[in-house]
C-alpha cells in the first residue's frame, strides 16, 4: 500500500504548469548553496530521476520512543485516497496517521516540508494549517512568519510525505479552505475569513483575488449572531456545503453550535441555502472547557461528521445532512383538519357554554372517544364526553358532564362543590380561577381506563389526581369512576402528568417531569396514595416552566410539561410535550420526542422545531391567545391524530401519516460529542 501511495505522489508531483520548472530553478540555486547541504541536492537529484530510494534519514519515519513524551497537537482531519487521516504536530514536527483500518498510515508517519532551496521549513510559527486534495494531489497551506510579515504559504507533495513549499502570498490573511477538489475554469476557488467570510479565486496559488463583498456574515436575532468560524467545505450533489461554528458563553456555560451554508457547485460564491437554526449544538460547563476548535469534517451516506479538539482531545460528532429543498426543512409533517375547530362551546348546556378544549383521547371498539375539559357559566371545569367514527365529526356528544369535582382538593365541601375562588388566588389556571377538574389524560392498562387530571380548588395551587373506570363501563357509558386520589405533593404546582399504557418491569410508570431530564415514578399500586404518601416531583416552577441549560438556544428552552400519554412505536415511546421559547414569549407550542422502550428516562430523538405552533385564528381567539395544548393522541390505520385545545376555548385535531411523522422525527436525532482514540 505504501509503495502504491509513494508512486501516486511521484506521478503527480506538481500542481501547476509553472511548477514544472522547479527542478531547473533548483539546479541554478544549488550552485550557490554551501557544500554542507549535499543531502538536499541528493534528494532533488533522486526526485528528478524518478527514483524512490531516498536516503533513510530523509524519509518520513515512524515515531521514536522518546517522542511519546510530547503531546500531540491535532491540526486537521482530511480525506484522501478514500481514507480519513489526521494531521498533527508534536515537538515541532508534523505527522500523519490514518483513522481508517484500510488507510496507508496505520502507524504515524512524519511529514517533511522543504523550501525551494531544499531546507526544512521552520515549523514553530505555523498556524491555520490545512491539508486537502486538489486535482488528485495533496496540498498543504498554512500561515507562518517571515522577517517582515506573516504570509500564507502553499506546499505540494513531491514523494511519499515530502512537501515542497512553492509559493507564499500576503493577500490571504485568515484561514483558507478550498471550495472545490478540482480547479474550476482553470482557477482555484476558496473561502477565507473569520466572522466575515469571503470568496477568493486564483489562477496561481501565489496570486489570489478576494471578492470585495462578503458571502456570509453573523446575523442578528439568529443563532449565529456571535460570529463565524469556518470548519470545512464539503462537496455534495446539492452543491458546496460550507460548515461553520458560531459559539458563545452564557450563564457559566459554553455553547458550541454548528451552522451551514450551501453554494452552487458551478458558482461557489452564490448562496442558495443557509440554516435558520443551528444544525447541531451542545453545551458544557465553562470551567471544564480550556480549549475548543474545529479541525475538519467529512461525510458518508446521509451523515456529516465534524471533528473538534477539546482540551487537547480529538472529538467527533455526527448529524444528518439537512434537507436543503424545504424552507422549514426540519418541521415534522403534520396537517390541521380542514374543519377545525372540530368542537366548540355549546350555549344550550350551561356547564359547557364557555369553552370545550384539552381533550383526552382513545380509540376503542371502532370509535374515537374524547374526554374533554368544559367550562360553563359558573367558570368551573368539568369533563364531558364525545365520540366519533372517523375521528373528525364528533356528532355523538353527551349533554351532561361525565366527571365532576368530588374531593376537597377539587373544591368540594360536604356534598357540594364550593370553589374557594378569590381575587387573591395563588394560581390562576387556564379558563379562570374557579378550578375543578382540568386537562384530562386517559390510558388503558389491561382492562382498566386510568385518568390523570389537574385537580384545583380555585384557591390553592393545582395538583395532579388519578382515578379509574372499568373498560367495559367506559365503553357502555356507565360512569362508575373509582375513588380519586391526589398523587402530587400538596403545595407544589403540578400539571401534565401521564401514565404509560403498559407496565414497565411490572410497575405502573408515570412521567411527572421532562426538564432538565425525564422524571418517571414507578408504582406498585395507586392505593398507596392514601392522603399521606405522594410523588415527590420537581420543585414548583411557579408557572414559569422548567429550563434545561443544554437547550437555551433551542425552541423549547422553557418546557411546560408532557402532553398526551406515551404511544408505543417501533422506535420507542412517542411523547408529545408543551414548550415555549424565551425569544418568542407567551406562545405555547407542541414538540415530540421518542423515549427508549426499556429505559424511558433516555431520550432517543427530539424534534428540532415545534411540530405545531399557534398560528391559526382559532388558536389565538379565546380565553388564552397563543395556545395549542395536546392531551390526547390516537393511532388508527397508520394515521396519527393529535387532539389539542386551541386558545383554551375550542377542540382541534391535526393528523399525519405515522411512518412519515416518525421518519422525520428520527431524522432529528440529537447526538453528542464522542472521543476518538487513535
Amino acid at each position: 500500500m505504501l509503495k502504491k501511495f509513494a508512486n501516486f505522489f511521484r506521478k503527480n508531483s506538481s500542481l501547476e504548469k509553472e511548477e514544472e520548472t522547479a527542478e531547473i530553478l533548483w539546479e541554478s540555486q544549488s550552485r550557490k548553496i554551501d557544500a554542507a547541504v549535499p543531502r538536499r541536492r541528493a534528494l532533488w537529484s533522486q526526485q528528478k530521476n524518478g527514483k524512490t530510494n531516498i536516503k533513510k534519514d530523509l524519509r518520513p519515519r515512524e515515531t521514536e520512543p522518546d517522542e511519546d513524551k510530547h503531546p500531540r497537537r491535532y491540526l486537521k482531519i482530511f480525506a484522501f485516497n478514500q481514507s480519513l487521516h489526521v494531521l498533527f504536530e508534536r515537538n515541532r514536527q508534523f505527522f500523519v496517521k490514518s483513522l481508517d483500518d484500510n488507510g496507508p498510515f496505520k502507524e504515524e508517519k512524519k511529514i517533511v516540508i522543504v523550501n525551494s532551496f531544499g531546507y526544512d521549513v521552520f515549523l514553530e510559527s505555523f498556524s491555520n494549517v490545512n491539508i486537502g486534495q486538489i486535482n488528485d494531489k495533496l496540498v498543504l497551506n498554512y500561515q507562518r512568519d517571515t522577517e517582515n510579515d506573516r504570509v500564507t504559504a502553499f506546499a505540494n507533495s513531491l514523494s511519499d510525505l515530502i512537501f515542497q513549499e512553492n509559493c507564499t502570498t500576503k493577500t490571504i490573511k485568515h484561514k483558507l479552505i478550498f471550495a472545490q477538489k478540482n480547479t474550476y475554469q482553470g482557477k482555484y476557488t476558496a473561502y477565507t475569513g473569520e466572522n466575515f467570510i469571503y470568496f477568493a479565486t486564483a489562477n496561481s496559488l501565489k496570486s489570489w483575488e478576494i471578492q470585495k463583498e462578503y458571502i456570509l456574515t453573523p446575523r442578528q436575532k439568529f443563532f449565529d449572531h456571535n460570529g463565524l468560524k469556518m470548519i470545512e467545505a464539503i462537496n455534495l450533489k446539492e452543491g458546496i456545503f460550507l460548515l461553520y461554528e458560531s459559539s458563545f458563553v452564557q450563564d457559566g456555560r459554553f455553547y458550541l453550535q454548528i451552522g451551514g451554508a450551501l453554494f452552487e457547485e458551478k458558482n461557489p460564491n452564490k448562496l442558495i441555502w443557509r440554516s435558520d437554526r443551528h444544525i447541531w449544538e451542545q453545551s458544557f460547563p465553562l470551567k471544564e472547557i480550556k480549549e475548543s476548535h474545529p479541525i475538519g469534517a467529512s461525510w458518508k451516506n446521509k451523515n456529516i461528521f465534524v471533528y473538534y479538539v477539546v482540551n487537547g482531545e480529538l472529538m467527533t460528532v455526527d448529524f444528518t445532512i439537512p434537507n436543503f429543498h424545504a424552507e422549514k426543512n426540519r418541521r415534522v409533517i403534520i396537517e390541521r383538519h380542514k374543519k377545525n375547530p372540530i368542537m366548540v362551546p355549546n350555549p344550550k348546556n350551561k356547564w359547557e357554554s364557555k369553552a370545550v378544549f384539552n381533550a383526552a383521547a382513545i380509540h376503542a371498539e371502532g370509535k374515537f372517544h374524547l374526554i374533554y375539559r368544559a367550562i360553563g357559566e359558573d367558570n368551573v371545569s368539568a369533563l364531558g364526553y364525545a365520540c366519533s367514527e372517523d375521528g373528525f365529526d364528533f356528532d355523538m356528544r353527551l349533554g351532561f358532564p361525565v366527571y365532576v369535582p368530588r374531593e376537597k382538593f377539587e373544591g368540594v365541601h360536604g356534598k357540594k362543590y364550593v370553589p374557594l375562588c378569590t381575587d387573591k388566588a395563588v394560581y390562576e389556571s387556564g379558563g379562570g380561577c374557579c378550578g375543578g377538574c382540568e386537562d384530562p389524560r386517559i390510558t388503558k392498562v389491561d382492562d382498566v381506563i386510568y385518568m390523570t387530571y389537574v385537580a384545583y380548588n380555585g384557591h390553592d395551587v393545582p395538583g395532579v389526581a388519578i382515578t379509574s373506570i372499568k373498560y367495559e363501563d367506559f365503553i357502555n357509558h356507565r360512569w362508575n369512576w373509582n375513588k380519586t386520589r391526589l398523587i402530587s405533593k400538596p403545595g407544589q404546582i403540578q400539571k401534565n402528568w401521564v401514565l404509560f399504557p403498559e407496565k414497565i418491569n411490572g410497575k405502573f410508570a408515570i412521567i411527572h417531569g421532562l426538564s432538565p431530564k425525564v422524571h418517571i415514578e414507578y408504582i406498585d399500586s395507586f392505593e398507596d396514595f392514601d392522603g399521606e404518601n405522594y410523588i415527590n416531583s420537581l420543585p414548583s416552577a411557579h408557572g414559569k416552566g422548567y429550563q434545561d441549560p443544554d437547550r437555551q438556544n433551542h425552541w423549547d428552552n422553557i418546557v411546560r410539561g408532557t402532553g398526551a400519554p406515551p404511544i408505543r412505536t417501533k422506535y420507542g415511546w412517542l411523547v408529545f410535550y408543551h414548550a415555549m421559547d424565551k425569544n418568542d414569549p407567551n406562545r405555547y407550542k407542541i414538540g415530540a420526542m421518542i423515549l427508549d422502550h426499556h429505559n424511558p428516562e433516555k431520550i432517543l430523538y427530539r424534534s428540532r422545531v415545534p411540530i405545531l405552533e399557534p398560528d391559526e385564528h382559532y388558536e389565538n381567539e379565546g380565553m388564552k391567545a397563543g395556545v395549542v395544548y395536546v392531551c390526547g393522541a390516537v393511532i388508527k390505520d397508520d394515521m396519527l391524530h393529535i387532539y389539542y385545545g386551541g386558545a383554551d376555548m375550542v377542540m382541534c385535531v391535526a393528523s399525519s401519516k405515522l411512518d412519515d411523522f416518525l421518519e422525520k422525527l428520527v431524522g432529528d436525532k440529537r447526538t453528542i460529542m464522542e472521543k476518538i482514540n487513535i
